[in-house]
């Protein structure tokens, strides 16, 4: 038997954690079910069952600058906003509750009597040295609460949720005989995110609804919202669900059963389910982001997301808080790109890897790192683009030395102590990346083929060293 086996030629990551969860403050106090659903007086703008365009909705004058496309259910109303460059929404007091999020530009929002910074960042692709993370600020606002709303230099757009429905804006609407006022539900429900905090809509982590269907999942004490992604040709299994849906497609296709009917949608198509609809769908060929508005909370959703929340929190405590330790671009000797940290012995080892703006790796700027708790580091090695480490059970550590076209074992000292793997079926190695050992002592690493051609192995390989 060969000591080096290629495990996969298929494949360039060995390890890809996922927790589909989110660590938010809420707890459900009470389900809701088809009862809670109630007849609030309120004609819903959109016939059930059929497809309304966005664009199609008039747009209402909120206030001097602002315009709103607005479309409502009995119990929630959902307003897409446009706000000019400076443009305000004076202060106001709304008798429910408000989820707001940030689609495009900035706003200043009226938040415990002080205004606060909230903004849309589009992601801009990662370079070792630059880049975007996305950003969409979000903020629920309990019954009640007052607010304002300042646009940036750039304008704005944003998305707002209101239950119940919101009456004055029926009313810019140019709806007529409406109810005097209209009931909050009273769900006795606690919200899955703290009223007045600014969060982003991508720190909110995922949970599975179905296979290749997600969704990031908010709500308040009546309304729930969920941004939901699928993959392509993926989605939901028809099911009946006892509460009211209001939905819109945010970006790409999708499929959607409706009791016998399929249907497709497709970017700004609107959809109103009732309570009991069977329904489903498949995303088509490049996926389907769509929002989902729910009233009341739609429990089974509640339940998933809490199974997965109690899975987060045996890893992640609750008060848990991002620390930084330490900023190589400030405190010497110097950090470029940090990669594949191991602990050993109450220190952390890691790769600094000398890629510029454009990945092209440097060897001669490359370090192999120890840090102590405190943040206090300091090279073990250099002239090495060391990648991927994990602790050996002596007490080494394995490192990958994707230019060296090897796998090495090295001391925390930075001695290299011997060459682990650097060929398989008497051909040199690409350039291993990511690496791990098991329980025997065996190694596990891959080999992505990163670097430039020519390559000397068959494809993207996960190899195994007994």
């Amino acid at each position: 038997m060969e000591r080096l086996k290629n495990i996969s030629c298929a494949v360039c990551m060995m390890l890809f954690f996922c927790l589909l969860s989110f660590p938010s403050e809420g707890q459900a106090e009470k389900q809701s079910n088809s009862a809670d659903v109630s007849d609030t007086g309120i004609t819903p703008s959109i016939t059930s069952g059929e497809l309304k365009k966005l664009k199609d909705i008039p747009e209402v004058q909120i206030a001097p600058g602002v315009t709103g496309r607005i479309f409502w259910s009995k119990g929630v109303l959902v307003n897409r906003m446009i706000l000019d460059p400076g443009a305000q929404i004076p202060r106001e007091t709304f008798s429910g509750e408000r989820i707001m999020v940030v689609m495009k530009g900035s706003v200043e929002q009226l938040i415990n009597g002080a205004f606060v910074s909230m903004t849309a960042i589009k992601y801009q692709t990662m370079t070792p040295l630059s880049g975007n993370r996305e950003r969409n600020n979000l903020v629920y606002l309990a019954k009640d609460t007052p607010h304002a709303l300042k646009a940036g230099e750039d304008g704005a757009e944003i998305i707002e949720v209101y239950s119940p429905v919101r009456l004055d804006y029926l009313k810019k609407a140019g709806v007529q005989n409406l109810p005097d006022g209209v009931s909050d539900g009273k769900f006795n429900l606690a919200s899955s995110i703290k009223p007045g905090k600014v969060y982003n809509l991508h720190d909110i982590q995922f949970t599975q609804l179905d296979k290749g269907a997600f969704s990031r999942l908010i709500w308040g004490k009546n309304a729930q919202l969920g941004f939901m992604s699928m993959q392509p040709g993926y989605g939901l299994t028809s099911r009946g669900m006892p509460e009211e849906e209001l939905m819109i497609v945010l970006r790409g296709t999708m499929n959607k059963k409706i009791g016998n009917r399929t249907i497709p949608i497709e970017k700004g198509d609107i959809l109103l389910l009732p309570p009991n609809t069977e329904q489903g769908g498949n995303a088509g060929d490049y996926g389907c982001d769509v929002l989902e508005v729910f009233q009341p909370v739609r429990s089974k959703y509640v339940d998933m997301r809490n199974k997965k929340l109690a899975a987060y929190r045996a890893i992640v405590p609750e008060e848990a808080e991002i620390e930084l330790v330490a900023d190589g671009a400030k405190q010497g000797p110097g950090l470029i790109y940090c990669e594949g940290p191991s602990w050993i012995n109450g220190k952390l080892y890691f790769s600094s890897m000398g890629y510029d703006e454009r990945w092209t790796g440097d060897p001669s700027v490359s370090t192999t790192v120890e840090m102590d708790p405190d943040g206090a580091y300091r090279y073990i090695s250099k002239g090495i683009e060391t990648n991927g480490t994990f602790p050996l059970h002596n007490g080494n550590l394995a490192v990958c030395d994707t230019f060296g076209h090897r796998v090495i074992e090295m001391t925390t000292k930075g001695e290299i102590v011997r060459t682990i793997a650097d060929k398989w079926d008497g051909k040199r190695l690409d350039g291993p990346n990511d690496i791990t050992v098991d329980k025997k002592g065996g190694i596990y690493f891959t080999d992505p083929q990163i670097l430039p051609s020519p390559f000397m192995q068959p494809g993207k390989s996960v190899f195994y060293v007994t």
